[in-house]
């Protein structure tokens, strides 16, 4: 047996903007073995991330002896997702008896690109400042997700009621974060490094 459940989303803003999004929710195979033993195979997409965030507003370097105060702003991209591979087995030991396990994979890689851009302050008078583009300096950060959970089940029909019982094992769940720095600030600037999230 072959299952599968899914969504589609389809968002229209005005006349020339559309967007279609498809989603596979779950698809799962089911092999009889025996006639009451059988083993299934399941993969379920747990999260999905496509990102954007960009700081609406400028923060503040402070400057020094030998340079200009800085501003700058973050834009932060995130895309990925975390799914769940399942292999489990069942038994019918009788018509009103049965036993099950399944064992569970967690999977997935979250892909994080964080962008520092920084500018020269120019104030034109006592109101107005000017903006000019110095600098920019970007990290790529991936994270590994990755972990393992068993669980155990039984059910028991008997004549008036039906009984059953599930016991979860689990196991933790592994991060591994590997950063690739794909720009470097002008040498001058590095005083300040400590300032920004992504560089920690």
């Amino acid at each position: 047996r072959i299952s599968m459940f899914s969504s589609f989303t389809n968002l229209n803003i005005g006349s020339d903007n559309r967007n279609f999004l498809y989603e596979l929710n779950l698809l799962s195979f089911s092999i009889p073995v025996r006639k009451r033993f059988s083993v299934s195979f399941s993969l379920s997409p747990l999260t999905r991330s496509n990102l954007k965030i960009i700081s609406e507003d400028f923060f503040l370097i402070p400057g020094n002896e030998t340079l200009d105060p800085l501003a700058y702003k973050n834009t932060y991209k995130i895309s990925g997702g975390v799914s769940n591979f399942c292999v489990g087995i069942s038994w019918g030991i009788t018509d009103k008896f049965s036993i099950g396990s399944r064992l569970k994979n967690l999977f997935g890689n979250h892909f994080i690109n964080e962008t520092a851009t920084f500018y020269n302050i120019n104030f034109l008078d006592t109101t107005s400042i000017n903006y000019a583009l110095f600098d920019s300096a970007d990290v790529d950060k991936t994270v590994n997700y990755s972990g393992f959970s068993m669980s155990f089940d039984t059910f028991l029909e008997l004549k008036k009621f039906e009984l059953g019982f599930v016991a979860d094992i689990s196991g933790p769940v592994r991060l591994n974060s590997v950063n690739v720095t794909n720009g470097v600030l002008a040498s001058e600037i590095s005083y300040a490094s400590d300032l920004f999230s992504f560089n920690n």
